[in-house]
């Protein structure tokens, strides 16, 4: 596992991603926001916004 990734996964399974996010009185999970506006994959930067135009034109989704 590259170093970067073994330190943001920690012991109790949670992967830290950056997203920010807080859970309502009822439960539910919102996100709002990162915390950081660039992700690094397989030695690509690509931009969060990128990834959601992407998602956002898949059927189904």
């Amino acid at each position: 596992m590259p170093v970067k990734t073994a330190a943001k996964l920690r012991e109790n399974g949670f992967f830290i991603t950056g997203d920010l996010g807080k859970f309502s009185d009822d439960g539910y999970l919102s996100i709002f926001g990162r915390a950081k506006d660039l992700i690094f994959i397989g030695g690509y930067n690509v931009y969060p916004k990128e990834m959601e135009d992407v998602l956002n034109d898949a059927d189904g989704i």
